[in-house]
């Protein structure tokens, strides 16, 4: 028997008409609008249900009936979204698209349909959720980038993560900085593990001790 316990909504998408490919049939394609939010969810080991919104910053918590525990909120500063920001993201995309001209595949009349469509109007806030062992939260920061751009054209850019950490109860106990390269996969008590990278973009398995600079 499957029941639901939660629905929350998604991210938006707005369809077009286009071929797949040069030779394709005609199809309807989704895409979203560019720096659409796009909720995310984890369950802990508690048998909690976080659900982050990605935008405002927002984690509702739930129980496994779906009743509502608490909502996490912590203070932030809105990035604006500008047409000066999709302008300079269309320009990555045009000298994208002229180096290997021939194979776009119809991707550069997407990214010039997906500017047109309505937008929030800020960054997003918050992306993956997960727990860790003993019931902490931990919150992906979107919003810590030195150019807004760089979160929906991200080719060739190498920078660190960061992650907003609670405690069982949804008390801030710290940020997290993770260096370039570095996917987080799991936490366990004072180590993160994950994926990292080097430059030939080799990966390999990586634990890391979290430490409070307190």
């Amino acid at each position: 028997v499957i029941r639901t316990i939660v629905k929350y909504s998604q991210g938006r998408a707005f369809g077009r008409v286009a071929r797949e490919g040069r030779e394709g049939p005609l199809a309807v394609l989704m895409n979203p609008p560019f720096f659409e939010p796009f909720p995310r969810s984890t369950v802990s080991r508690q048998g909690l249900i976080y659900v982050a919104r990605g935008y405002p910053y927002v984690v509702d918590v739930f129980d496994l009936d779906g009743r509502l525990v608490r909502s996490i909120r912590r203070t932030y500063e809105p990035i604006p979204i500008t047409d000066a920001h999709i302008a300079e993201l269309l320009g990555h995309v045009n000298t994208h698209y002229d180096t290997i001209k021939g194979r776009e595949m119809n991707l550069r009349k997407r990214y010039e349909d997906q500017a047109t469509y309505p937008r929030i109007g800020f960054l997003p806030v918050t992306g993956a959720v997960m727990t860790d062992v003993n019931g902490a939260l931990w919150v992906q920061r979107v919003d810590i980038v030195n150019n807004p751009v760089d979160v929906e054209w991200s080719r060739g850019k190498v920078r660190p993560t960061y992650w907003d950490v609670y405690d069982s109860t949804g008390v801030f106990r710290h940020m997290v900085r993770f260096p370039p390269r570095f996917t987080l996969r799991a936490v366990r008590d004072s180590m993160a593990f994950g994926v990292g990278r080097d430059e030939f973009d080799v990966q390999y398995i990586v634990g890391y001790r979290i430490r409070n600079r307190e």
